[in-house]
């Protein structure tokens, strides 16, 4: 039988957010937690990827 988790990490800010859910991956990855369903909200934030321009994306004004 396949157990899996649930948690709730309430609000956290963006970086706290994706630490967490890197560590969560490595540790899954590595089979040392079961599998998670983790419900969560973001402070407010701006979330730009690799290839993404700040300039383009956002108001930076208003940031």
């Amino acid at each position: 039988m396949n157990h899996w988790r649930v948690i709730d990490t309430g609000l956290r800010p963006a970086a706290q957010n994706i630490a967490l859910n890197r560590a969560l991956l490595e540790a899954r990855q590595a089979e040392e937690i079961p599998s998670t369903l983790r419900f969560l909200r973001f402070t407010p934030s701006a979330l730009l990827g690799y290839h993404q321009s700040a300039e383009q994306e956002l108001n930076l004004d208003y940031c």
